[in-house]
């Protein structure tokens, strides 16, 4: 059975951004794409994702439970951005949804559908992480979408990892001003040991929290620049305004590759998954 469905996780999430095609003193195109977790790759490049959610009832039971997969394909990369190749297969109560594939072109600030940007250099800042201060230039962005106002800061090293340290943005109403929705993520761990193939390596962990009229969701993650799409497994929580549980989820990076597609995992395959490919933290982080 095919349905439409979002795309929200094409990017494996945490590709947290604004800007676009009005960019002023904007870095160098080479500077953009070695920070960007998919340009810094070559086309062929894919990752498959897994999602697991959970969403509970007013008394805290457990209604519902669905799997998503997204499988990520980098076409191509040029001096604006990128473009995505994005699959998605749903499992909700036994069925299974395959959605249509999509091509979704995002620029170098994870910018999606030709959005106006402009982005400005805000000056110079430091992030604290574990105690010790990482310089940083702060890129200011502002960007309009429908009713709304999206005014964003970023803190971008350029010689550590994954190279965006910080962020806050702001989305606030047209007319009224009223705030929609605040976004404040952070890198608070480095050299967290997760095993990639068949080898360990120091990966960044992120906290993100996402504020809006409804509630607030909290995200833990873990990124790394050797993953095509940097996130390789996060953890999230939604909160109504009361405080009270209504949706988890966890998403975990099922397989990925520097080539094409071979075809052989997730959902993709009929019988047991093949997970030659699988990444995962370990155990006690």
């Amino acid at each position: 059975m095919r349905s439409s469905l979002p795309t929200g996780l094409l990017a494996g999430v945490f590709i947290f951004l604004c800007s676009g095609a009005s960019i002023a003193q904007a870095p160098a195109h080479s500077q953009l794409r070695h920070r960007h977790p998919w340009a810094r790759f070559e086309p062929g490049a894919w990752k498959l994702v897994r999602v697991v959610t959970e969403s509970f009832d007013g008394q805290g039971a457990l209604v519902s439970t669905s799997t998503t997969e997204t499988r990520t394909t980098l076409r191509q990369v040029d001096a604006e951005g990128v473009t995505l190749l994005v699959e998605v297969v749903v499992e909700i109560g036994g069925r299974r949804l395959d959605g249509e594939p999509q091509l979704v072109r995002q620029g170098y600030y994870g910018e999606i559908g030709g959005q106006q940007v402009v982005v400005t250099n805000a000056g110079e800042g430091v992030v604290t992480i574990e105690g010790r201060d990482y310089p940083c230039t702060i890129e200011q962005s502002e960007s309009t979408s429908g009713t709304g106002r999206t005014v964003t800061r970023t803190y971008y090293s350029p010689t550590v990892p994954p190279y965006a340290l910080k962020q806050e943005s702001i989305t606030t109403e047209l007319q009224t001003q009223a705030r929609l929705s605040e976004n404040h993520w952070q890198v608070t761990s480095f050299d967290v040991p997760c095993r990639i193939l068949k080898r360990i390596c120091s990966a960044a962990q992120v906290t993100a929290t996402h504020r809006h009229p409804n509630g607030t969701t909290t995200t833990v993650a873990i990124t790394s620049t050797e993953v095509p799409g940097g996130v390789i497994c996060h953890n999230a929580r939604e909160f109504d305004n009361t405080g009270r549980l209504v949706r988890r989820s966890t998403l975990e990076t099922v397989a990925y590759g520097l080539d094409a597609y071979d075809g052989r995992a997730g959902l993709w395959r009929v019988g047991r998954p093949w997970h030659r490919h699988r990444t995962h933290v370990l155990p006690g982080r």
